[in-house]
């Protein structure tokens, strides 16, 4: 019957598999189980069961016929439209491009990913199209040919089914064709990694393999082994992630070993005519079912599931598994590519670094990427014969030309650019290529200057902190304000409420707010991201509070060198203090341990002091006296960090109280801040001689100046951009050292989902840098903002802090995005990842007839109608189970357009029109519809029959009859066992003004 009017879903309507009558705001999950028991699950359930969940996008091409469909290697989806005459891509994300082949009533079929890097497909001879969509075309000598499926064999060669048996094309252009055993119709082909090419052979009931010449054997040498099953009818035939060939018959799945030893399994659903098949990144093979509307899944053991989709009518033909770790097919009719969820992890489950000094002169390495099993395997990489290469460098995103090594060395010019690498790898029996890019690192100069920028801010700058909100805060001691600085340099200043609080050490705290200690105040201040303070007087007169930072027991611990005592104060302000037992000791700096107590330092002694959460104080002299140890920090090693200001070194604790000592290499240096850097080494500030020092875990010293002299560099610490930032206090600047880090985000995350109101989204698949040699901490308790935000329009949605979101009616037409925020323990980092946004979509509305109304009578002049287009009526194809074929059909001319003066017929595979010139003026009869004959001269090109009136005409009735056209025996013995029942013909018409229409008898009943 005609699907003319048939109503389907749009765009993005998802189905998936189990029987569960479940309907989401217009977003149909149907959930069907077919040949399995029902399992028993609540709603939560249906959505975390994502396998078989299927997804359509609609071609711009309607019925364009869409064949088969092939994974590109850059990354993209590949597919044939046959009566549309072009080739389509479409992105993993849905993003549909169309390029159409240059020569006329081309018909494009098979396709296949190529070892050059382009796509090669079928059509009247073989074509190659790049990634780019350059076509160049190739004819087969053969008159007869009719190229079918394409495969890239393992010779380095395209191999192909055609009328006259197989093909191979090299890369540039030669053709060579071998013939099979008759009768033979050859339709499916594949390659296998044992070095031979594998086919079905419908003609002869049997599954082929052609020798290629990749082995001993001479390329040619057929084997043919028969099916068991009589009219098998084989069609598309896959390599297995068994080590098996598995094919598509009538009604059934079959497998086939290398030695030739067949297993059938019957399909549940009766009548699916099963089309297109390929191996999963599962470890299954799936396939088409085009009658049954539904994608078929079978295990290695010969266990089959089948999924409905949504479309009806849909007719699934081609299939391939993607770069997503999804199953991608087309549906013929409709015109809508398909994606259905294996479950397979996504490719990539690693992205390699750039490791490495970054400096230019030095090496780099890429290196530490880890790929997800796809069907039991690892993928190829490095492989010499992939295209682009395995390892490729990029500049600013761009291929740097030659560098394709695992190494890299940098060259001059490079300073300053994003250096990454891409990895590409290949699944050999999925056919798919995949690839993973690095994090960007900044190119430093050689050894020595290292970049500095530095940004004034009026006053002298002390502590310096990096703030949940992605910026830095600093205290400008002597100007008495909290100051922020955005990463790009942008500064605001908050005064303190008290006079002469002297602001001092700042820190992140537990609530989401920046905490300090104001010096002269004998005060601990809170302000909050927006630059609200709040106060709160410590107990102890004189106490001058200096350091301080946030502990392992969720409070805020501080030092006071005016009453020699440690503090703690709760985010809710209580504060009590803890005396430390060396008189004089002036506690100055704290930072929390690996150990889970509290770290400071007593210039005024000499020695680190230790202090419990209970209060507990423990004292260890340093090696050096008097060293006057400064600020301190927990170091990548598990051990804690500090400067001797006056001893001219970096120390080292170890949480049983160790001490080793470091000297500086510049004399007096006198250095004061010390950090973790987000490249795992140890970063300080020389105050007396303006430098930024390195220090490695194992002690090795670099130096490096500030450009601004008596810049006195006080305080130091790491960004949420990867930097290092510290505070001036004699020049009056906030600076920033680049690391040469990569940013904490490797990956940002993604909202997954149909995107439409009432249906459930997800925030997912953010990967996160290592920064001194961790991974952050995600969703944790302490951080505010929460773990995971969703956001309208770049607004944060009250409550919607949870993994999933479900959109609301007030969100149609709004962009939904996610942001989630982690948080680095050790360089007490906050970063944050947000989403791209994506659209939210109303429900699908209920189909609504149009009202009619009566026309409205007018006086204007009726202008000139335009022409119509030509139509096609009364298509019939009879007598194919016969061997006695006649097609039979009318065009008209459109309403006010020129008569007809030719028309061009493409048959459907199975189908062909003979060469004989007098059997071909036999077998056509056109006449008129008064039953006037009418004159014609026919020829056949590239297999398409094309008829030319002598005398143009406004309708045409065509009848061909048995002896101009034929039917194989493969499509006759379909049709009697109604595996077949409608065919579809391609037309082209041409008026007497030569403008040409194409049309499609579309579903002719046989």
């Amino acid at each position: 019957m005609p699907r003319d009017g048939l109503t389907r879903n749009g765009p993005g309507s998802q189905v998936g598999a189990h029987s569960l009558g479940l309907a989401v705001a217009g977003v149909v999950f149907a959930w069907l189980l077919l040949g399995s028991s029902l399992g028993c699950f609540g709603v939560g359930d249906a959505f975390a069961a994502s396998v078989g969940q299927v997804t359509e996008f609609s071609i711009p091409t309607a019925h364009s016929g869409l064949h088969q469909i092939a994974a590109g290697p850059d990354g993209n989806l590949w597919f044939t439209e046959s009566s549309g005459y072009q080739i389509g891509q479409i992105t993993p994300t849905g993003q549909l491009t169309e390029f159409s082949v240059p020569t006329a009533d081309g018909q494009p079929e098979g396709i296949a990913a190529g070892p050059d890097g382009s796509l090669w497909f079928t059509d009247n001879g073989i074509g190659r199209i790049t990634p780019a969509g350059q076509i160049t075309e190739y004819t087969i000598p053969t008159v007869d040919g009719d190229p079918g499926e394409i495969v890239a064999g393992p010779d380095d060669n395209l191999w192909f089914t055609d009328d006259d048996g197989i093909g191979r094309i090299t890369l540039s252009g030669q053709l060579t064709q071998y013939a099979l055993p008759s009768p033979d119709f050859a339709v499916g082909i594949t390659a296998e990694p044992d070095g031979d090419v594998w086919f079905t052979d419908a003609g002869s009931n049997a599954i082929g393999r052609i020798t290629t010449g990749s082995g001993f054997a001479r390329p040619g040498q057929v084997t043919e082994y028969p099916i068991p099953t009589g009219d098998s009818v084989p069609n598309e035939i896959t390599a297995g992630p068994d080590g098996n060939l598995w094919f598509t018959g009538s009604g059934q799945i079959g497998r086939i070993t290398p030695a030739g030893q067949i297993t059938e399994y019957r399909i549940p659903t009766a009548l699916a005519n099963p089309q297109g098949i390929a191996a999963g990144p599962d470890g299954n093979v799936w396939f088409t079912e085009y009658d049954a509307h539904q994608i078929g899944r079978i295990t290695p053991a010969g266990q089959i599931t089948e999924y409905r989709i949504p479309t009806a009518l849909a007719d699934p033909f081609g299939i391939v598994a993607g770069p997503d770790g999804n199953v991608w097919f087309t549906e013929y009719y409709p015109g809508n590519i398909g994606r259905i969820l294996t479950g397979a992890p996504a490719a990539s489950a690693s992205a390699p670094a750039v490791t490495g000094s970054a400096r230019r002169g030095d090496q780099v390495t890429c290196e530490g990427e880890q790929w997800a099993d796809w069907a039991g395997r690892q993928p190829v990489v490095d492989a010499p014969a992939a295209t682009p290469p395995g390892v490729q460098w990029l500049l600013g995103g761009a291929p740097i030309a030659g560098a394709t090594a695992r190494t890299y060395t940098l060259a001059g010019g490079e300073e300053g650019d994003q250096l990454s690498c891409t990895v590409t790898a290949f699944y050999p029996v999925l056919d798919v290529t995949v690839s993973a890019t690095s994090a960007d690192v900044t190119v430093l100069p050689p050894a020595g200057p290292t970049p500095v920028r530095e940004f004034p801010t009026g006053s002298a700058t002390s502590g310096i902190a990096a703030g949940p909100d992605g910026n830095l805060w600093f205290t400008e001691f002597n100007g008495n304000t909290i100051g922020r600085i955005t990463p790009a340099g942008e500064i605001t200043r908050y005064p303190v409420p008290t006079g002469g609080g002297k602001p001092d050490g700042i820190a992140a705290g537990p609530d989401g707010n920046l905490w300090f200690a104001e010096y002269g105040g004998d005060k601990i201040g809170r302000i909050t991201p927006a630059g609200q303070i709040t106060e709160y007087p410590v107990a102890t007169a004189n106490s001058d509070p200096s350091g301080i930072a946030i502990g392992p027991d969720g409070n805020l611990w501080l030092t006071e060198p005016g009453a020699g005592q440690i503090g703690r104060i709760t985010p809710a302000g209580q504060i009590t203090e803890y005396p430390v037992p060396t008189p004089g000791s002036q506690p100055y700096r704290i930072a929390a341990g690996p150990d889970g107590n509290l770290w400071f330092t007593e210039p005024g002694a000499g020695q680190i002091g230790r202090i419990t959460p209970a209060g507990h104080v423990t004292e260890y002299a340093a090696a050096t006296g008097p060293s006057s140890p400064n600020e301190i920090t927990a170091g990548p090693d598990g051990n804690l960090w500090f400067t001797e200001r006056f001893g001219n070194q970096i120390g080292r604790i170890t949480p049983d109280g160790l001490i080793t000592e470091y000297p500086i290499p510049t004399a007096n240096s006198q250095p004061i801040g010390i950090t973790v850097g987000a490249d795992g080494n140890l970063w300080f500030t020389e105050y007396a001689d303006d430098q930024i020092g390195r220090i490695t875990p194992d002690g090795q010293i670099t130096e490096y100046p500030i450009p601004t002299d008596n810049s006195d560099p006080w305080s130091i610490t790491t960004g949420a951009d990867g930097n290092l930032w510290f505070a001036e206090n004699g020049g009056s600047n906030i600076g920033q050292v680049l690391t040469g880090a990569g940013p904490a985000s490797r990956t940002a995350p993604a909202v997954t989902g149909s995107a439409q109101q009432g249906t459930q989204q997800a925030c997912q698949g953010e990967r996160w840098a290592d920064w001194a040699g961790q991974q952050p901490v995600q969703n944790a308790s302490t951080t505010t903002p929460p773990g995971l935000q969703w956001l309208l329009d770049g607004t944060p949605i009250a409550g919607a802090s949870g993994q999933t979101y479900t959109p609301v009616a007030g969100d149609v037409g709004h962009q939904l995005a996610c942001a989630v925020n982690a948080f680095y323990p050790l360089v007490r980092v906050t970063v944050t990842a947000t989403s791209a946004g994506v659209k939210v979509l109303a429900p699908a509305p209920p189909a609504t007839p149009t009202p009619t109304s009566a026309p409205t009578p007018t006086t204007a002049p009726t202008p000139t109608p335009k022409p119509g287009k030509p139509t096609t009526s009364q298509a019939s194809f009879s007598n194919i189970t016969a061997a006695s074929p006649t097609l039979s059909f009318t065009v008209t001319a459109g309403d006010n357009a020129e008569p007809i003066k030719s028309i061009t017929v493409a048959p459907p595979r199975g189908i062909s029109f003979t060469h004989n010139t007098a059997r071909l003026a036999t077998g056509i009869s056109i006449k008129t519809p008064s039953g006037k004959r009418l004159k014609f001269n026919a020829k056949i090109s590239h297999g398409k029959l094309t008829i030319t009136l002598a005398t143009a005409s406004s309708t045409a009735e065509v009848r061909i009859a048995k002896s101009a056209i034929r039917v194989t025996k493969t499509l006759a013995r379909e049709a009697k066992h109604k595996q077949v029942r409608k065919v579809s013909f391609g037309l082209k018409v041409t008026d007497s003004t030569k403008t040409t229409t194409k049309l499609t008898l579309k579903n002719v009943n046989v």
